[in-house]
């Protein structure tokens, strides 16, 4: 029996195979189990492994974490000194030994194992030693397995058949593989390690699946090849022989055989007749018809309009051109060019209240006279000259202002 300091081993060490590690309620009850007794019925095994120089358990997880959690608890009686823990010790050379030593302790005490657990044991044996467990690179050495995780061949086989299944394959890969580079069958024994027997199975199966998918690949191929060129044929034969044999036409064909023979025509050979005949006209060609007449119309309305206005305009520019205006004319007679500009300049003047130069106010309107001699200085020759170098409608003027004077 040896002590040592609950603080120096590694409760996380790679040793523990239960796949969901310690069960807190079996803790509890190996805690009161040692409150009770103060002692454990077999001692934690730990061992101190010299490449890492650790202590780890290799059995006894739960009564190491029973022992620290019993420290813990004020309200339980009970003495622990975790400074000197009583512990079975052995010492390996590396991880890996102290795990395949783990591997089947617990398989006769403690908590019952689950199957969990005995396949993450063997899956951790397989890690940490496969050339070990294995007879060759795809073959596993069953016996050793299950000696080393103390399993029956049942457990085995459920806990590796995922593994062994992979192996297989890898072996079938590797046989063809190596067949197919012209190596013997006695060279690839040598090189894998796999027996005669299996390599003349594999290969045999390999040849009756390559002619098998080789043979239904060929079928298929034929039977689209019959598909393909069949079924075209057949249709057009039968298509000409109903044509030779007088069996009723396609309507295709029935409709260019009544255009050729002066047959019932289509329907819209009938409209196109119908047409040129005068005779009655499907509704889409009477709205045809009425749409073209109506923009017909619009088309000639707006061009009547168009030469409406502008006769309109050429009538106005030749009155305008033929009647010139008082501010227009040019005469030869020395006058200003615009006589009524003083006229229209008075009248602005004499509504504005100024006296005008040519008007004289009395007080009344009907008193009102101009004295043109004095506002002029014309005499009557010269004022009926004046007149006689005016336009008829200036003149027209003139003389309604005289008659106002």
């Amino acid at each position: 029996m040896n002590t040592i300091a609950l603080s120096k081993i590694n409760l996380k060490a790679p040793t523990q195979l239960r796949s969901l590690g310690e069960d807190m309620s079996h803790v509890e009850d190996l805690a009161h189990s040692y409150a009770d007794t103060g002692s454990f019925r077999e001692l934690p095994w730990v061992a101190l492994i010299k490449d890492t120089n650790e202590y780890v358990p290799i059995d006894g997880f739960h009564r190491l974490a029973a022992l620290k959690w019993l420290a813990e608890q004020e309200e339980i009686e009970c003495h622990v000194d975790l400074n000197n823990v009583s512990v079975r010790l052995t010492e390996f050379d590396t991880m890996a030994e102290a795990t395949v030593a783990a591997a089947g302790v617990n398989a006769n005490h403690g908590l019952k194992r689950k199957s969990t657990d005995i396949q993450n044991a063997i899956q951790k044996l397989l890690e940490v030693d496969r050339i070990g467990f294995s007879k060759n690179k795809f073959t596993l050495d069953s016996e050793a397995i299950m000696k080393a995780a103390k399993c029956s061949s049942a457990t085995y086989r459920r806990a590796t058949e995922e593994i062994r299944k992979e192996l297989t394959d890898a072996r079938d890969f590797e046989v063809k593989r190596l067949n197919y580079e012209g190596i013997s069958q006695r060279e690839i024994q040598l090189r894998t390690g796999v027996s005669q027997k299996t390599i003349s199975r594999i290969l045999s199966e390999s040849k009756r699946s390559l002619s098998k998918m080789t043979q239904n690949e060929s079928g298929q191929k034929a039977h689209d090849a019959e598909i393909t060129q069949g079924e075209p044929n057949a249709h057009d034969a039968q298509m000409g022989q109903s044509n030779d044999q007088g069996v009723p036409k396609t309507h295709d064909a029935q409709t260019e055989q009544s255009d050729g023979q002066g047959g019932p025509k289509t329907q819209d050979a009938q409209m196109d007749q119908s047409d040129d005949q005068g005779g009655p006209k499907t509704p889409d060609a009477q709205m045809g018809q009425d749409e073209s007449e109506s923009e017909s119309k619009t088309q000639d309305a707006q061009m009547t309009q168009e030469d409406s206005e502008s006769e309109s305009k050429t009538q106005d520019a030749q009155m305008t051109q033929e009647e010139p205006t008082a501010f227009t004319h040019i005469t030869s007679a020395k006058v200003s060019e615009n006589p009524w500009d003083e006229y229209e300049k008075a009248t602005e003047e004499q509504s504005a209240g100024d006296d005008c130069p040519f008007l004289v106010d009395n007080g009344s309107t009907s008193e009102t006279k101009v004295n043109v001699e004095q506002s002029s200085g014309m005499s009557d020759d010269e004022l009926s000259g004046l007149l006689a170098g005016l336009s008829t409608a200036q003149k027209e003027l003139a003389m309604r202002f005289l008659e106002n004077l």
